[in-house]
């Protein structure tokens, strides 16, 4: 956990503000990669889109500590799974919102 508590030190603060702030940027950034290019994919490749909409959202957590770099893999796949299935971007969203204040109100004390 030393990993996450030096990168998410700076982003200590309530957890309120961090339910804004994370909302404030996940949900774009699940609109974009598991709404417009994933939704976009699979009508041209099938649920092939799922993975392959997988590997940029993957790529944008590589300056991130390593393990959480490692589960965008396992939790894109899964999300990705879930917005092919439902046709939804909302419960990614928020799962995904839920997990990273999880994670920054964790390491950050």
């Amino acid at each position: 956990m030393p990993d996450f508590q030096a990168y998410y030190a700076p982003s200590a603060t309530t957890v309120p503000n961090l339910v804004v702030t994370n909302t404030l940027d996940l949900v774009p950034a699940e609109f974009l990669f598991r709404g417009f290019l994933m939704f976009a994919l699979v009508r041209v490749i099938g649920p092939m889109g799922v993975v392959v909409a997988t590997l940029p959202f993957a790529f944008t957590h590589l300056s991130k500590p390593e393990a959480e770099t490692l589960s965008t893999l396992v939790g894109g796949l899964a999300f990705g799974w879930l917005n092919w299935r439902t046709g939804s971007i909302l419960y990614s969203a928020a799962a995904h919102v839920f997990i990273l204040t999880l994670l920054v109100t964790n390491a950050t004390g």
